[in-house]
This record gives C-alpha cells, sequence and structure tokens, in this order.
C-alpha cells in the first residue's frame, strides 16, 4: 500500500473508527469513576498480619488443585519436559549454560559462542529468567535439571494462587471468597498457555499478586515495611521476567493516573514519591545488565522483534475457550481460534463462559463495588489488544494505545502485547469473588442455595480445566555417540533448520557439549554462519564448514519436509557418511 492509500485510510476509516471507540471508552470509564463511591475503604475484617488467617489453608488448597489439574506430569517428571517440544527445550539450555557459567566452565551471561556458532550471539535480550535459573542450580543436585525445569513450573501455581489469595484478602476479608480469585489468577488459561508453551518466564507470574498487595499497602498505609516489600517483589518479578518489570510499570502508572483523577490532583508528591523509590530499590541490582539491554535495544535494529500487532488478544478470545479447552474441537470454536493472529499460546486469554455469565447477572448489583477492580481490567485488555482491535482475526482500522507505545524506544521490544492479560485475570478474580459474594448474600436462592454455589464453583473448575498436557522426553539420539568419541575441539552443524528444529538442537547440545551452527535466542542481531550456507553447492558449503572447524553434519531425517533444502543423496556425494539409522545421518565434513 502506497503512502497516498494509506493517507487515505487514515482519514477515511482510523481516525473516524478510533474516534468513536475513544468515545466509547471514555463514557464507560467516566461511568464507573462516577459509580465509586467518594470514600472507598479497602475491608480487612481480620484486622491482622496478611501472612495469617488462611494462608496454610490457600497453600493446601493450591498445591491439591496443581496435583489435580497435572497428574499426568507426574510420571515422567524426572525425563520429560513439562510442555510442547519448543520454548520449554530453550529454558533447559538457559539452564545448562547458566550452569556452566556460574561454575565458571565456559563463557558468559551475556553472550555465548556454542550457539550460532563461529560468530556466536548477544544473550542481552535473551529468554533468561534470573530467578528460574538460579533456582535450577541448586535443584539440579536433586536429581538434574529436567526435574528442576518441572518443579519450578508446578510452583508457579501454588505460589501464584497463594498471592492473589492474600491479596484478594486484603481486599475483601473473606477466605473462600479469596480462595476463589487466587484460582482464577493462578489457573488461568493464559497462564497453562505459557507454561505448556515453555515460557517459564512469562509463566512466572507467582510474584505478580505480591507486589500488587505491597503497592496497594504501600500507597494506602505507609510505611516503609511496605514499600521494601514492594521493592523486594518488584525485584522478584523483574528477575522471573523483564516483561512483568514492564508490566508492573504500566501497573503504577495506571494507578497513579487513576489516583489524580480521584484526588482531583494532577501532582501527587506522596505516590510519585513512594512510586520512584520503591522502583529504584527493586531496580539497582539489576541496573547494570538493564542498562546494557537499553544500549543494545537502541543501538541495533535486531533487538526491536515483531508481533506488537500480531501476538494479540483477540476481542472475541475472551470468551471463545482456547485451544486447550475441552471444547476446542467442536468445528465452530476451532474455526474462530484458528481465525486469530499469533500462535496458540499468546491468543489463550480466555476469561471462563461461567464466571463471565456470574458476573454479568449481578453486574448492577456489584458495580460500584467493583468499578475500581473494573477499570483496571479493561485497561489491561485493552493493552493486550495491541495496535490495532482484533476481531475474528482481522485488524480493524481502530487504533489502540499500544501503538504508541510501539514508538517507544526500550518499550518497544515488547512485541507480545497479549501478555498484559496476565493483570487482567487478577482483577477478573477479584470481581468474580464479589459477584459470587452477592449471589450467596443477596440472590434468593431457596434452600439449594450452597448447591447451587457449589456447583456453579466446580463448573468453573471445570472450565479452566486444561486438556493437552504434553511432554517432551529429553535424550541424545544415538547418531552423536560416534561423535562423543571424538576427543578434537570442533562444532556441529545440525539439519534442517527452523524454530522447533534448532530448540531441539539446543536440548541435544546440553547433553553432547559441543558448539552449534545453529540455534535459538530471542532477539539475533548480527549474521552467522548459518545465514550464508550454501546449500545449492554443497562443495563451496563444504569450504565454508570446514574453513570454521564445523567437523560433522548430522541430518534428522524425522524433521525433513519436501521443500526443505537438504537433499541426502547430494550429501552423500560430498560428505563422507559415518552413521547412519533410521531417524539421523552423520556426515563428516574433513
Amino acid at each position: 500500500m502506497d503512502f497516498a492509500s494509506k493517507l487515505i485510510k487514515l482519514l477515511l476509516l482510523s481516525f473516524p473508527l478510533s474516534a468513536l471507540f475513544y468515545y466509547a471508552l471514555y463514557r464507560i470509564y467516566k461511568h464507573l469513576l462516577g459509580s465509586i463511591p467518594s470514600k472507598t475503604e479497602i475491608i480487612n475484617q481480620h484486622g491482622q498480619s496478611v501472612w495469617r488467617n488462611g494462608s496454610v489453608l490457600a497453600l493446601g488448597v493450591f498445591t491439591g488443585l496443581t496435583i489435580i489439574y497435572f497428574p499426568q506430569y507426574l510420571g515422567s517428571i524426572s525425563t520429560a519436559l513439562i510442555g510442547t517440544p519448543e520454548d520449554n527445550m530453550q529454558n533447559l539450555w538457559n539452564f545448562w549454560w547458566g550452569f556452566n557459567v556460574i561454575t565458571g566452565k565456559m563463557g558468559e551471561f551475556a553472550s555465548t559462542k556454542f550457539l550460532l556458532y563461529p560468530e556466536g550471539t548477544s544473550l542481552l535480550y535473551h529468554s533468561y529468567s534470573w530467578y528460574n535459573l538460579f533456582l535450577s542450580f541448586l535443584l539440579r543436585h536433586i536429581h538434574g535439571p529436567v526435574l528442576a525445569y518441572n518443579l519450578l513450573i508446578l510452583h508457579t501455581y501454588i505460589l501464584s494462587g497463594l498471592g492473589a489469595f492474600l491479596l484478594a484478602r486484603y481486599l475483601l476479608g473473606n477466605i473462600p471468597l479469596a480462595l476463589v480469585a487466587g484460582f482464577i489468577f493462578a489457573f488461568s488459561p493464559a497462564h497453562f498457555a505459557h507454561h505448556t508453551g515453555g515460557h517459564i518466564n512469562i509463566a512466572s507470574i507467582q510474584f505478580i499478586p505480591f507486589f500488587v498487595l505491597y503497592f496497594i499497602k504501600a500507597i494506602k498505609e505507609g510505611g516503609l515495611k511496605n514499600i521494601l516489600l514492594g521493592a523486594l517483589f518488584l525485584f522478584l518479578n523483574t528477575i522471573c521476567s523483564w516483561n512483568h518489570m514492564i508490566f508492573a510499570f504500566f501497573f503504577m502508572a495506571l494507578s497513579y493516573i487513576y489516583l489524580t483523577i480521584r484526588r482531583r490532583r494532577l501532582l501527587l508528591i506522596d505516590v510519585a514519591t513512594k512510586s520512584v523509590f520503591l522502583s529504584f530499590l527493586a531496580l539497582i541490582p539489576i541496573s547494570p545488565w538493564l542498562v546494557r539491554m537499553i544500549i543494545v535495544g537502541l543501538k541495533y535494529p535486531g533487538a526491536l522483534a515483531v508481533g506488537h500487532n500480531y501476538y494479540v488478544s483477540d476481542l472475541l478470545g475472551f470468551i471463545t475457550p482456547d485451544h486447550y479447552h475441552t471444547l476446542s474441537n467442536i468445528s465452530l470454536i476451532k474455526a474462530v481460534n484458528d481465525s486469530f493472529t499469533g500462535n496458540v499460546w499468546e491468543t489463550a486469554v480466555y476469561f471462563g463462559l461461567v464466571a463471565l455469565a456470574i458476573i454479568i447477572f449481578v453486574f448492577k448489583k456489584i458495580k460500584k463495588e467493583t468499578a475500581r477492580y473494573l477499570l483496571a481490567l479493561i485497561s489491561f485488555i485493552i493493552l493486550s489488544m495491541g495496535s490495532t482491535l482484533h476481531i475474528v482475526g482481522y485488524s480493524t482500522p481502530i487504533l489502540l494505545p499500544y501503538r504508541i507505545l510501539f514508538l517507544v524506544p526500550f518499550l518497544s521490544n515488547i512485541r507480545c502485547p497479549s501478555r498484559h492479560i496476565l493483570y487482567g485475570y487478577l482483577f477478573l478474580g477479584i470481581i468474580l469473588a464479589m459477584g459470587i459474594k452477592y449471589l450467596y448474600s443477596s440472590v434468593k436462592l431457596g434452600k439449594y442455595k450452597n448447591y447451587i454455589l457449589t456447583a456453579l464453583i466446580v463448573l468453573i473448575l471445570v472450565d479452566y480445566y486444561p486438556v493437552e498436557k504434553e511432554m517432551t522426553p529429553v535424550y541424545l539420539p544415538s547418531c552423536y555417540n560416534v561423535i562423543l568419541r571424538d576427543s578434537e575441539i570442533f562444532a556441529i552443524l545440525d539439519l534442517p533448520s527452523g524454530y522447533v528444529e534448532s530448540n531441539t538442537y539446543m536440548m541435544y547440545q546440553t547433553l553432547h557439549e559441543h558448539p552449534i551452527v545453529q540455534g535459538v535466542v530471542s532477539r539475533k542481531l548480527h549474521e552467522t554462519l548459518r545465514d550464508r550456507l550454501n546449500y545449492t553447492d554443497l562443495y563451496i558449503q563444504k569450504q565454508q564448514l570446514a574453513s570454521d572447524s564445523v567437523k560433522y553434519i548430522i541430518i534428522h531425517k524425522t524433521f525433513l519436509e519436501p521443500d526443505d533444502l537438504v537433499d541426502t543423496l547430494e550429501y552423500s556425494k560430498t560428505y563422507t557418511k559415518i552413521y547412519s539409522d533410521s531417524s539421523n545421518i552423520v556426515f563428516q565434513v574433513q
């Protein structure tokens, strides 16, 4: 589309439709803000520390639910990675690389030449999760890195449930309702989607509710203790994923805007001071790494990945059972899910039809009580929808606020807007809990009230129950045995190329420990040998490999597709075949 066509589209479609959208949004925000009573006190009927009264019960409930939801994982918990074969293998590599760096065996955290050999690559924007990496260093001594990875995935459900429980109990003053809110956040479809997609950094949501709790307490109650705890949990969010750090800053910014409107003052010295001081304390320990990230992000175009208007929440995604839902194979639901842009992990933003039905049924009665949380929920829904509003996969001309964030240096590196919905589930749980409270205390359900409410809770549990629980076996194919007998220093070229394939080769590397020409990193900043390899003239390719000490080529036949540039017969004519079985062929370059 040329410039003139784009300009016409903006003038005739985008601007008018966006103006209507923002006007409607303005009316919604204004109505909700007007619904909030002039004095809204946080209810804390217990009057005790948030760490007591129900915490042990919550831990027990969420531990039990984790076992009930994921029993399939237990049988192979030491030999296979939780999730589909993809980024989970990359995170296993992260644990392996981190272990070697910590023990001084090889390299540094910021870069490596073991991937994308021989040039190597920067790891500043890589999918590190420092919290999980350092815990894996301790846990691997129990029974290896695979068990460590799986335990770290599963514990996110228990801790995130506890955190959301403590937040909801502080806000609502009711233990059973807080358990409901904790469940919605901890077992949300988005959490499961990222865990099964192997995104241990994004799935590590366990410290989000703790941060929100102590930020609220720091602003409302003050006190050095609350500020220090808020800073601690912001730091823990940051070392789980730098995405969570950005989301926390958005939450603080939205909170500030909300309070300026409520207090009718633009400059709130107390809120600004607490927010800045809390953030400063949290980021000081990791500031050297963040500064390097920012510098690299500004210097190299490769740090800006795509996806700002692709990996987004679709408007229908909030009411459509996601890919992992029991109903996902129904033709209509499958067709809707298939229409969404992005992959199945980023589009899983389903709120639950039962939960939404309860909220809609009692909405008029709980509107005033839940208005603050509805404002937060709507704000994070909008952030999760990316640069333009998507409906059934169609990118409408309606421009969303993320369009501006995309232009902000460093913030533009957050390429998957749909992940903002993780904060949305936190507030959805609180709203649902208030809806259930009203149903129980005010709606006349007769003598069957307890049974009806119990049935609704069970339906919510079933509605959030994921059916796909794949695992990825961790092993080294027997074809590598012939290579392991070679004591020289050399690199390996695994073929064919591909995202899942390269992640698999990284998993193999944790077992054979030789540099590989392939590899996947979150931001690839430079061209490497992999990009320059000649696949049309294997004689030239052989010279390229030999000059860079790539001694072996392994062709993984199970990954070959008809359109791949890898012809095993041609390779047999150029290279010396030293091993072959039904799955793999090994060629020696020199």
